[in-house]
């Protein structure tokens, strides 16, 4: 899947645009049979202007999902295209239109809708549309918190800090944006060599999976804080196989959402962190 481009008129819904490409790719790993490459990679051809069966050919893929998301207040509309990697020949296109608050039903719509192209078939571990409805105002604040996250520096982590707070603060029982708090505090703390954060990571990854223990999420981001510093490698081994059981997408990824992920999906021998400053972060309480 490419990154969807941002067909709202404002560039500083970037952001949200980004946000519903990376939760598509998520929806689109748990069908099973199908490789979906990772977000990071994905990522990286964001306003190239290659050919498609050029991209095609230097990610190893035969189909390449493209498209587009509108904003208009309370509305999200998203167009999403599937096209033959080496043809370059369009397969199947549908355009979608929701109020933001059924932001999740509408993604698993489309990512049931494209499995089925692909496939003719679809394993229900793709219906990831049975989670309730969210704010639209919590949703937008949790998008901007894992934009800052993906910037991986001191002042991004600060920034998806607060925004993540503001979410939990219009609703307290969103795992998501607990399991995104987990992931700033384990990652600024390990960057800072303070051992605050990665207790206030552990406590923030043990509320979420509290909220919602079917949240991929919320049990990579456990698995970080198990992993370092307490070195818990047996408990952070199946917490991780856990949420690549929920999210195999997960399995792939090395951004984005753990705090640390391993580099053979069901291993946790060898761990990658991600770089960024080591400036030390003091948290205010």
């Amino acid at each position: 899947m490419l990154p969807f481009d941002n067909y709202s008129g404002d560039a500083s819904q970037d952001y949200f645009v980004n946000g519903m490409t990376e939760a598509l790719i998520a929806d689109l790993a748990r069908v099973s049979g199908l490789r979906v490459i990772s977000r990071t990679s994905s990522m990286h051809y964001q306003g190239q202007k290659k050919a498609l069966p050029e991209i095609a050919g230097e990610l190893g893929v035969d189909l390449l999902v493209e498209g587009s998301v509108a904003r208009d207040g309370n509305r999200i509309r998203i167009t999403a295209q599937l096209i033959d990697g080496a043809s370059d020949e369009h397969i199947w296109a549908r355009s979608y239109e929701e109020k933001v608050e059924d932001v999740f039903t509408l993604q698993s719509r489309i990512a049931t809708a494209i499995a089925a192209e692909v496939r003719g078939a679809v394993s229900s571990s793709a219906a990831s549309g049975t989670r309730r409805a969210v704010d639209p105002a919590v949703y937008d604040l949790y998008l901007r918190g894992r934009n800052a996250w993906n910037t991986r520096t001191p002042e991004g982590f600060e920034l998806a800090r607060t925004y993540f707070l503001q979410a939990i603060e219009k609703d307290p029982s969103f795992a998501l944006a607990h399991a995104g708090l987990a992931d700033t505090y384990q990652v600024a703390g390990l960057l800072s060599g303070t051992a605050e954060g990665p207790a206030r990571a552990r406590a923030s990854a043990e509320r979420a999976l509290a909220l919602d223990d079917s949240l991929g999420e919320a049990h990579a981001s456990l698995a970080g804080t198990l992993h370092r510093p307490i070195a818990d490698i047996p408990r952070a081994e199946a917490e991780f196989k856990r949420a690549i059981e929920l999210n195999p997408g997960m399995g792939r990824r090395t951004s984005g959402t753990p705090s640390c992920s391993p580099r053979r999906a069901g291993t946790a021998k060898r761990w990658s962190m991600p770089s960024a400053p080591s400036r030390s972060i003091r948290w205010r309480a």
